[in-house]
């Protein structure tokens, strides 16, 4: 008799073809300029495993999708590359894992074995002691279980009446002085087209080349994330603008008053 074995794995998040049709152009260029992954890594301030993963389509290897098309036009633009077209190229990446049903079919047997017959007499036996041995776990359980104890009665105390309180002038009211206004926006400039990425509360807001000032309404939910932080300007009202971050630290940033 034929017996099916159902199995799921799960997998990590699949490689599009996009995917690996860009990693294999990154590999094909930068071996015709003769340069290692360990350099162009380098280079770039990435790390040597996350560029060998891009250029083997390992989607596993790499971080979020909005992460993938940053490196993405970042290592173009060092390769003299169309970063623009390897960023369409790239389509929509999911990294959702997928779930796989593998069948397994044994091999229909073509005799019954001699053993199953015994097996098949001694099934009542074993079921009897097994019963009889859980009952018995059983009892003992209920046993060794402490009675539950009833809560004590609480007894209700009268309380307490509350002694007035004795009259007090009221202060005469001082006028404060006026707050300053908070700040409900800011602006951001980039000293030459640079890609950054928006998001407010998790959820994506902008993506795309930052080309003139840009104004953000009630930062305090917003995040960036830039391709080159050394190139992003941030400026508040009343202050100076300031640079996102170091050219190396590659990540996102929350545009809170404590930047």
């Amino acid at each position: 008799m034929a017996v099916s074995d159902h199995r799921d794995t799960d997998s990590g998040g699949t490689a599009p073809g996009g995917l690996v049709d860009v990693g294999r152009t990154i590999q094909e260029r930068r071996e015709a300029l003769g340069l290692s992954a360990e350099q162009l890594a380098g280079n770039l301030h990435l790390g040597v495993e996350q560029l060998r993963s891009l250029e083997l389509g390992d989607l596993q290897g790499l971080p979020e999708p909005v992460f993938i098309k940053a490196m993405v036009r970042r290592i173009a633009g060092h390769l003299k590359l169309d970063a623009d077209a390897l960023a369409e190229q790239l389509g929509t990446i999911s990294s959702t894992p997928t779930r796989t049903t593998i069948n397994i079919t044994a091999p229909a047997s073509t005799a019954a074995s001699p053993a199953r017959g015994r097996w098949s007499f001694m099934l009542p036996i074993v079921l009897v002691i097994a019963a009889g041995g859980g009952g018995a776990m059983l009892l003992r359980t209920r046993t060794s279980m402490p009675p539950v104890q009833k809560p004590a009665e609480m007894t209700e105390e009268p309380m307490a009446t509350p002694a007035p309180k004795p009259s007090v002038p009221e202060a005469e009211p001082v006028s404060a002085a006026p707050s300053e206004p908070l700040a409900s926006s800011l602006t951001i400039s980039s000293r030459e087209p640079s890609w950054i990425a928006l998001r407010r509360n998790g959820n994506l807001e902008f993506q795309g080349t930052l080309v003139n000032d840009r104004t953000v309404d009630d930062p305090e939910s917003v995040e960036i994330y830039a391709g080159r932080p050394d190139l992003v300007m941030v400026k508040r009202p009343g202050g100076e603008a300031a640079a996102l971050g170091p050219i190396d630290a590659v990540r996102w940033y929350r545009l809170s008053p404590e930047l």
